[in-house]
Formats: structure tokens, C-alpha cells, sequence
């Protein structure tokens, strides 16, 4: 059972909507009531916790997601440039395991892909384009 907090918020801040990001850590609790606006779970069913957050406030995704989303697209790239900041100056604390060992390769295989279709299909463009070009000065002008 989680400590009793007061809540942040009066009222839920809203569920996440940035469904391509996961905010969650998969885990799923029986009868947890949102620390961050007080919403409580009738207990009768598993609810997501997106995370411990302020304080180790819980926080959960159906109610106060959203909240999550206004930080990221507000302060994400600040984040991302810190956090990759502390990794560059010390690649091997134990603090960038996880990162290191399986969240950076998997970033760099998706990027890579990502970068040969790209490449790929401005390739096709460029062709395509030309070949148009070519038609378009081989068709006869009327005066």
C-alpha cells in the first residue's frame, strides 16, 4: 500500500497521449490511487502506474499521464542533452548500464534503419526526378 500524500492537482490532469512513447514500467497495481490528483481505484482492477514522480509521488497514467507528456515535449531535449552529457564524461558508471547495454544499441539499429530507407528512397526521388526533367526537354515546343 502507498503512503497517503495529498494531492497535487484538484482534479485528474489527463491520461498520456503520446501513445509512440512509453511511459510506463510495465507493471501494473491492484487498487493504487493516483498520488498526483487523488483519483481514486475502486480496487477491482489492475491500474498502470506510469511512475514514482515528485517526491516518489505515484502516478497514473490513465488520469495524470499527461502531465508526462507536457514535461517531455516542454523540457525533453533538455533532459535527453544532460543526461547524454553525464554518459559522455563517464561512459562507465554503473548508472548508464541499462543505457549502454540495451537501450543505446537499440536506438542505433533503429536510427541506422532509418537512415538507409531514408537514404533509399531520396535516391528513387533524384531519379525520378530527373527522368521527368529529361521528358520535359525532349517533348517538342510550338511557337
Amino acid at each position: 500500500m502507498t503512503e497517503h500524500l495529498e494531492p497535487v492537482f484538484d482534479k485528474p490532469y489527463g491520461p498520456s497521449q503520446m501513445r509512440d512513447i512509453s511511459w510506463g514500467n510495465n507493471k501494473s497495481y491492484h487498487g493504487l490511487d493516483c498520488q498526483m490528483c487523488g483519483t481514486t481505484n475502486n480496487g477491482t482492477e489492475d491500474v498502470p502506474l506510469t511512475w514514482s514522480f515528485i517526491g516518489d509521488r505515484q502516478l497514473v497514467d490513465s488520469c495524470c499521464g499527461k502531465l508526462l507528456d507536457d514535461i517531455y515535449v516542454t523540457l525533453g531535449e533538455r533532459f535527453m542533452e544532460a543526461y547524454l552529457g553525464a554518459f559522455s564524461r563517464n561512459p562507465t558508471n554503473p548508472r548508464f548500464s541499462f543505457f549502454r547495454g540495451y537501450q543505446l544499441p537499440a536506438a542505433l539499429e533503429v536510427a541506422t534503419q532509418t537512415i538507409s530507407e531514408t537514404t533509399t528512397a531520396i535516391g528513387r526521388l533524384d531519379r525520378l526526378t530527373k527522368e521527368v526533367s529529361q521528358r520535359v526537354e525532349d517533348k517538342p515546343t510550338f511557337a
